[in-house]
């Protein structure tokens, strides 16, 4: 659910969730990961389907810094 598309109050039918919800978890999801090492890189669908060679391009740079 793409902050930039829904309101935190706005429920996903999947799940009968609120959006802020999810949200939380997903932050919380990103943390554990990065406090443990890794690099999150959030890729939202509708910028996917928008851009997905600069995507691409932007993974890669991440991944050639991290090398």
């Amino acid at each position: 659910m793409n902050p930039a598309s829904y309101l935190p109050t706005d429920i996903q039918p999947k799940t009968n969730c609120i959006a802020q919800t999810i949200w939380d978890r997903d932050l919380l999801k990103k943390k554990v990961a990065e406090d443990n090492g890794y690099t999150v890189y959030v890729i939202w669908a509708a910028d996917w389907k928008k851009n997905s060679d600069k995507i691409l391009n932007e993974i890669k740079q991440i991944y050639n810094e991290n090398k």
